[in-house]
């Protein structure tokens, strides 16, 4: 390392990890395999690509590529985000390999051309060695028993040669070149492989009597989710601006009133919403669920997740809503949705889901809400019930039982 002729003094490296420090320093013969090929074991636990400013040259030939090239200055790493910059396109794909250790150590020894058994046992001892050091590892192990498996995997082809041009280019691949495969079929050493992500939670929620237990249960489940939250708060205003005295702004930002969004709406990228309002009928209507994709001030990116219109990208402004069973006659500016990891037995009615927790620790209020909340699924196995004693009451109309 350069030290300015002396003049800086450089802390020592700290000690690399067993078994890692005996490959770097020993004199056995994964000792000496591993120095001599150790530039292919890094490529295949490499998360960054090489960068330099180049001095370009035209090929002495006339032709239109370079056989060698020249760099000036510092050599250094590129790190690209997994997210692109704003108003930039993406510049890089972080790959992160799913599956046990042999699946990944198989995927890892194809792309790199390792074939030889003493090179595999290399890969295999320097892919513990990141599970048992390095943070990132750790942190995507504790996250993929969330992830689904849906068994196929988009293989996106990255070696189609331009016509005409030289072998060693490749263009980026266009729609008709992206193939899909099941698991475990054989991939090309330069395909890129995308694992479709889960979907289950569109057909599942958990329901409760009162919205207390709902936006707590709402709150505590959006903290799971990975990604920052975000806040929107309502601009709420008197209808009658001669009431304004009597219903001040705090008070007004207090509300929290069925059928209208909270005040401060906490919202997550993942997180899935239902409508409160018609918007566009029949395609967003009062309770379609959606999932947001983007969130920016004033408007809210969101796919629909099930129905007629399943998929569709919708885009959701706030809007100015008044409570229709209010007393106090209020306006409030806000995104017409809540959140829908829980939503009320009442709101419930008409989905139907694949599973279905309901919460009856605070029983049911009113008639026919615990037949509606037990027939959200098709088979009782599907549903899962949270009660005190593991008893609860169902209000009925006395004429019913005579």
């Amino acid at each position: 390392m350069c030290c300015a002729s002396g003049k800086v003094v450089l802390s020592p490296l700290p000690a690399p990890p067993e078994p890692l420090l005996s490959l770097l320093t020993g004199n056995s013969d994964d000792s000496k395999l591993f120095l001599r090929k150790i530039r292919k074991f890094n490529s295949c636990f490499q998360m960054t690509s090489f960068g330099a400013t180049k001095i370009c040259d035209r090929a002495s030939d006339g032709r239109n590529f370079e056989t060698t090239f020249k760099i000036q200055g510092q050599v250094y790493h590129k790190i690209g985000s997994l997210m692109p910059m704003p108003d930039n396109n993406p510049k890089f794909l972080q790959i992160y390999f799913m599956g046990d250790c042999e699946e990944r150590v198989t995927t890892r020894c194809l792309y790199n051309f390792i074939e030889q058994a003493e090179e595999r046992a290399i890969v295999i001892l320097l892919e513990k060695i990141l599970e048992d050091h390095n943070q990132l590892i750790q942190l995507i192990k504790r996250v993929s028993p969330r992830l689904q498996n849906d068994n196929y995997q988009i293989v996106i082809k990255a070696d189609k040669v331009p016509l005409g041009e030289h072998a060693g280019r490749f263009n980026a691949p266009t729609v008709d070149e992206v193939a899909v495969i099941m698991v475990g079929d054989p991939v090309d050493k330069r395909s890129i492989k995308i694992t479709r992500r889960d979907n289950t939670l569109s057909q599942r929620a958990i329901l409760a009597a009162k919205n207390v237990d709902v936006d707590e249960i709402n709150f505590q489940i959006q903290q799971l989710l990975l990604g920052d939250l975000m806040s929107f708060k309502s601009i709420d205003t008197v209808v009658d601006e001669n009431e304004s005295v009597n219903y001040p702004i705090e008070f007004l930002n207090s509300l929290d009133i069925p059928g209208m969004p909270p005040h401060n709406l906490r919202l997550k990228i993942g997180s899935p919403i239902f409508l409160l309002r018609n918007l566009n009928p029949p395609q967003l209507c009062n309770g379609t669920r959606l999932v947001i994709k983007k969130i920016t001030g004033n408007i809210l990116e969101a796919t629909v997740l099930a129905g007629k219109f399943k998929g569709k990208v919708v885009l959701l402004p706030r809007i100015p809503m008044i409570p229709s069973d209010s007393t106090i006659p209020f306006k409030r500016l806000q995104f017409p949705i809540r959140l829908a990891f829980a939503m009320s037995i009442n709101k419930s009615q008409g989905q139907t889901m694949s599973i279905c927790g309901l919460d009856l620790e605070n029983p049911c209020f009113s008639h026919g809400q615990l037949y509606v909340a037990c027939s959200r699924v098709g088979k009782p196995s599907n549903l899962f019930v949270l009660a005190k004693d593991r008893l609860t009451k169902n209000i009925v109309h006395r004429l019913v039982l005579h």
